[in-house]
Parts: structure tokens; C-alpha cells; sequence
């Protein structure tokens, strides 16, 4: 691929993500997307290092990422249906909800249990958030530009996990600077930090739906 093509398919990719934002219908849910595949690939290095640390053996590391993946393959049906029915953004409300907990849940774990509970919670919303999102912007979108738009999601999120990825040493070193060489405490505090990109995922997903209600409400009053 020349120069020229790499350009030219980068300004397209701005441009998609330009209009996803400047689009309302979209704009709290990309939101939501970016800073959710950003918080996870900040922490995504030491995530097996957090669960070996926790008490977990090499067995329930792989168990617990197929239990993440086995649950979110067997709700994701589920999670379809509510959406195609619901035609709202409960669907990815309640993903956005659900990922932000699992999360919680995992980064407090001080047991392997609870290591397990947190993998089922992210399974069973977690995980189909990403899914319930692009659903929602392809259902938006005519049909003529919703390969660009899968395509730009695919490539928006390889873009910021490969940025989160590449900050992690630095993160890291920052977090030992300011005292925190025990590998346990070091390891919970980065682990958090997805927590508080999730919780605001949640935040954006519900203040729109408010300001959107809001809107509806005005609207109808104006009517009146």
C-alpha cells in the first residue's frame, strides 16, 4: 500500500469518526465504545498478572477467559432480540451498566471467587456491548455506507487498543514513581482504572438518554 493510500485511508477514518460524533443518535454511544476499548487495553497487560496475583492457578486464567467468552456467545441472541424489539438504547444502557460492574467487581476481587463471579457478570453484558453499539449505528445508517461504518468501528478500536497497549509501560512506571512498588496494590489500581472509563460509559449513555428525554418532553410541550 503507497503513501498515498495509507493518507487517504486515515482522512476517511477521521471523517467517519467525525460524523459518528456529530451524529446525536451516535455520538453517546461511540463515546461510550472509545473510552471503554481505551480503559480495557490500559489494563489489558497485566490482567493475567492481577489474576495469578489474586491466588488463581494457570488453569482458572483460561477458565475464567472462557467463561467471559462462552457466556457472551450464549446471551449474545439475547441481547439481539431485546434490541431489535426495544429499538432504544436500554440494550446498550444495560451492557454499559453491566461491563462497568463486572469490572468493579473484578479490580476489588481478593478471591478467586469472586474472580469467577466478575468473568460471568462481563460475559453475560459486558462483552456485548460492543456488539449492541454497532448494531445500533448500522441500524442508523443507510445501507449504501454500512461497510465503511463496520470497517471505521473495526478500526477505531485497533487504533485505541493499540494506543492504551503502548501507554501501559508508561502508567506503569508512573504508578512505581509514586510509591507503588508491591506488585498487588500496583496491579488493583491499574485494573481500576477500566472501572473508571466503564463508569463514565455509563454516565454518557444515560445523560444522553436524559437530555434526549428532555428534548421529547419540550418538544411536546411546544406542541401543546
Amino acid at each position: 500500500m503507497t503513501t498515498s493510500a495509507v493518507l487517504d485511508a486515515a482522512r476517511a477514518q477521521a471523517q467517519l469518526a467525525r460524523g459518528l460524533w456529530a451524529d446525536r443518535r451516535f455520538r453517546a454511544p461511540m463515546l461510550t465504545i472509545w473510552v471503554a476499548t481505551f480503559g480495557s487495553s490500559l489494563h489489558g497487560p497485566v490482567t493475567t498478572f492481577f489474576y495469578l496475583r489474586v491466588g488463581a492457578s494457570a488453569r482458572d486464567v483460561g477458565a475464567l477467559n472462557a467463561i467471559i467468552t462462552g457466556v457472551a456467545v450464549a446471551v449474545a441472541p439475547l441481547w439481539g432480540v431485546w434490541q431489535d424489539r426495544a429499538r432504544s438504547a436500554r440494550p446498550m444502557r444495560a451492557a454499559a451498566a453491566l461491563c462497568a460492574a463486572g469490572c468493579a467487581v473484578r479490580g476489588a476481587a481478593s478471591s478467586v471467587g469472586e474472580l469467577y463471579a466478575a468473568a460471568a457478570v462481563l460475559g453475560l453484558g459486558g462483552v456485548n456491548l460492543w456488539t449492541a453499539v454497532l448494531a445500533h449505528v448500522c441500524h442508523g445508517t443507510p445501507r449504501a455506507r454500512r461497510s465503511l461504518v463496520t470497517s471505521g468501528y473495526a478500526a477505531q478500536q485497533g487504533a485505541l487498543r493499540l494506543l492504551g497497549t503502548a501507554l501501559f509501560p508508561a502508567f506503569d512506571g508512573g504508578l512505581r514513581l509514586c510509591g507503588l512498588a508491591r506488585e498487588l496494590p500496583r496491579f488493583r489500581v491499574e485494573m481500576g482504572v477500566c472501572t473508571l472509563f466503564c463508569f463514565a460509559g455509563v454516565f454518557f449513555m444515560f445523560a444522553a438518554a436524559r437530555g434526549a428525554g428532555a428534548g421529547a418532553a419540550a418538544r411536546a410541550a411546544a406542541g401543546a
